[in-house]
């Protein structure tokens, strides 16, 4: 005779936090969504007022650009600081080239080279202004 005395554990539940357990209703939109939705007009009407005023905004730029359409340093300080930071880059670029570590240079970095004159010139007018 065979003893069926064997307890059998159930599975544990696994639950996740902020998980109702309870049937949920299906969804009705309340009175209050009914009402908003059955109104409607007004955003269409803050809308069109909001773009009627930004057709009538301007924006304009203030600030100088060069012909690069970059914003210009007005600071004659931080724009010496740009030019020396250029004048390093170029110089860096120079070295590369000689040194045959860049064999074939791209048309943009042989025109950086080509300004070195340029911002050697530009440095120097800024430093004797700033002395």
């Amino acid at each position: 005779m065979l003893c069926s005395d064997t307890f059998v554990l159930p599975k544990p539940v696994v639950t996740i936090p902020g998980l109702s357990t309870k049937p949920s209703a299906p969804l009705v939109p309340s009175s209050k969504a009914k009402k908003k939705k059955n109104k409607g007009g007004s955003g269409n009407n803050e809308i069109k007022d909001l773009s009627d005023t930004l057709k009538k905004t301007v924006v304009s730029e203030t600030r100088p650009r060069n012909d690069a359409g970059q914003p210009l340093a007005t600071d004659p300080q931080k724009k010496l600081r740009n030019l020396k930071k250029k004048l390093r880059d170029i110089e860096a670029l120079e070295e590369k080239l000689n040194s045959g570590e860049i064999p074939t240079p791209e048309k943009e970095q042989l025109e950086k080279v080509a300004r070195k004159v340029e911002v050697e010139r530009e440095i120097k007018l800024l430093e004797e202004e700033n002395s």
